[in-house]
């Protein structure tokens, strides 16, 4: 019955083509959504990482101010700046939980705001003595 002679010839063949195509053409369509799914979720953890990375940096970079400005005064007491840090403008916050005479230990803060409104932050203390100068111990402090 699904057999013709001449022009025109139809087989079930021909059916089960187009059903192959059709499967085919809709297992491609879902590799390509997984696989555009999956490089966005890996460039988006690599800017987190990024991000989080330099607030680091940042927070290192403003525990050094302050040691310095400790030196320099030993009323100093801490400050808030910003700091650029490639494209981004990181929130220093430095400040000193504990002050004893010659020993201190200082904290430094760095936050960066994204525009969706979260925030990347890393914090870092070193206790320190001014005079001379001895850097004691050091630790991130988890946010």
């Amino acid at each position: 019955m699904g057999k013709r002679s001449g022009i025109g010839k139809t087989t079930r063949q021909q059916g089960t083509a187009l059903v192959a195509a059709v499967v085919f053409i809709v297992v491609m369509g879902f590799l390509g959504v997984t696989a555009s799914f999956l490089f966005n979720t890996s460039a988006s953890m690599s800017m987190d990482s990024l991000l989080s990375m330099r607030a680091f940096y940042a927070a290192e970079a403003g525990l050094e101010w302050g040691i310095k400005k400790f030196q320099e005064d030993p009323d100093y007491n801490g400050d808030s700046f910003p700091l650029p840090v490639g494209a981004q403008t990181y929130q220093i916050d430095v400040w000193f939980p504990q002050k004893n005479g010659n020993q201190a230990t200082i904290q430094s803060k760095a936050t960066y705001t994204l525009p969706s409104g979260e925030t990347v932050s890393r914090t870092v203390e070193q206790v320190i003595q001014r005079d001379p100068l001895d850097l004691k111990t050091w630790k991130e402090i988890a946010s």
